[in-house]
């Protein structure tokens, strides 16, 4: 797997209606495809019991999603949610509920709903370490003074 998250433009865009769609409440899904990059973009279901402070992804959702990608020959390459009102970081929660290391976990902040912010993790050992992305044919870098 590539250590850098590619990410095509139009799909960058189904992510970010998704999530503005489920605001204020976090939304979250799963992005699949291969060395190459994200092929596709699977919505899913927050059923955290309070969906305005975490997330969950929908087990059935999840079963359906994985299975779509076995079809399809993809690999997961990244989870991602949002965070209506905070930065793009990793909460405590986000580290204790890792899937894998192997996989990016994608942060999308919406605080700024016109000027969303993401950033991309892997989680390891309780410990997040960032990763580039590109969405379309550029490089995206999150700039500190952002995060002010």
């Amino acid at each position: 797997m590539s250590l850098i998250l590619k990410i095509p433009e139009i799909l960058w865009q189904e992510i970010l209606d998704h999530l503005q769609t489920d605001s204020p409440r976090e939304g979250c899904g799963l992005l699949g495809g291969d060395r190459e990059g994200v092929k596709s973009h699977y919505p899913g279901t927050n059923i955290y019991e309070n969906p305005h402070k975490g997330y969950r992804l929908d087990p059935h959702d999840q079963f359906r999603i994985m299975k779509e990608m076995r079809q399809k020959k993809e690999e997961l390459l990244a989870i991602y949610h949002s965070h209506p009102q905070g930065p793009p970081e990793p909460s405590p929660t986000d580290l204790e509920l890792a899937y894998s290391p192997e996989v990016y976990n994608l942060i999308i902040s919406l605080s700024r709903p016109e000027y969303p912010l993401v950033r991309n993790y892997r989680y390891q050992n309780g410990k997040a370490m960032e990763f580039p992305l590109m969405i379309g044919n550029k490089y995206y870098e999150t700039d500190p003074r952002d995060m002010e």
